[in-house]
């Protein structure tokens, strides 16, 4: 019976053990050990138990580490301590022991007491990751179009508003004394035109911001 002790890429180690002679290892489901990985291939390799001992085969594009050493489409004989390395995930060929002499393996490093699996795929189960959620989002744009309606139609505009009013009345008075328009009063009534459309913009903007505001 083989006995491996696998460590995943997080450091989480868990024991395996088999008596196939065969043990496939990769991505797929249907595996022995199943492994994940951006560098592992759904059907990664395999172990093989031989007249010559337990060897390990290499099937994958991107290949494994055997002992750190690098192999590609390569079979490679292992003893037992090797360690084999795929996107990872480590594999450790811990102990051989003969099924006829009835012993269970020892215990693994770190174990408590052994825990005998049954033969079959060997899943790594995934970690739950607690993400935060986003801080809340707030936006005081319309306060500020809001701010600036009422500076205009409140404080600028209805000065403006009435200095143009005054001067453009008195130019108007001067005129019917006089009878000519005294120079300048044209200027005086483009800018009370440009104050009536400055009011309507203001109370767009203030509308724009009240609305922003309150969506």
């Amino acid at each position: 019976m083989k006995v491996f002790v696998i460590k995943d890429e997080r450091g989480a180690s868990r024991r395996f053990e088999s008596e196939k002679s065969t043990i496939t290892v990769g991505r797929g489901s249907h595996n022995d050990i199943v492994i994940g990985g951006d560098n592992a291939s759904r059907d990664h390799g395999f172990f093989r138990s031989g007249s010559r001992g337990l060897t390990f085969s290499d099937r994958s594009k991107n290949g494994s580490y055997v002992n750190g050493a690098l192999f590609i489409n390569k079979d490679v004989s292992l003893k037992v301590g090797d360690t084999v390395e795929i996107s990872g995930t480590k594999i450790k060929y811990y102990s051989d022991v003969p099924i006829s002499t009835g012993r269970a393996p020892a215990p693994y490093p770190g174990a408590s007491a052994p825990h005998p699996q049954p033969a079959g795929p060997a899943v790594i189960q995934p970690v739950n990751v607690n993400v935060s959620a986003p801080p809340p989002y707030k936006s005081y744009l319309g306060m500020s179009f809001l701010v600036l309606g009422l500076y205009i139609l409140v404080i600028t505009w209805p000065v403006g508003l009435i200095l143009n009013l005054v001067f453009y009345f008195e130019a108007k008075k001067f005129e019917r004394a006089y009878g000519n328009p005294p120079d300048g009063k044209g200027c005086l009534l483009a800018l009370l035109i440009w104050q009536i459309v400055m009011a309507v913009l203001s109370a767009i903007v203030f509308v724009i911001g009240l609305l922003i505001a309150i969506l």
